[in-house]
């Protein structure tokens, strides 16, 4: 069920735009600045938060592959020693 109210204004006024002095559109622009700021390290920080789980998956991997390729390194570097000898 949808309802709808029309209702007609009796006396048409136009707005008139306000001026605003540039110290006023100045404080605004920060004013938004820092709301998007704001705005954004809240969506940076529930990112952060959704996500742990799998960065810490992926923390765990690359720990793993960098502990492999260091092994690898030493026994290649231990091998090439112990052939020059």
């Amino acid at each position: 069920t949808v309802d709808i109210n029309l209702q007609e204004v009796e006396v048409y006024t136009p707005t008139v735009p306000v001026q605003r002095t540039f110290g006023e559109k100045l404080a605004d622009a920060f004013s938004d600045g820092w709301k998007g700021f704001v705005g954004f390290l809240s969506a940076l920080v529930l990112w952060l938060v959704s996500s742990l789980p799998a960065l810490v998956i992926l923390v765990v991997l690359i720990v793993i592959v960098i502990v492999v390729l260091r092994r690898r390194h030493r026994r290649k570097r231990q091998q090439e020693t112990d052939q020059t000898e």
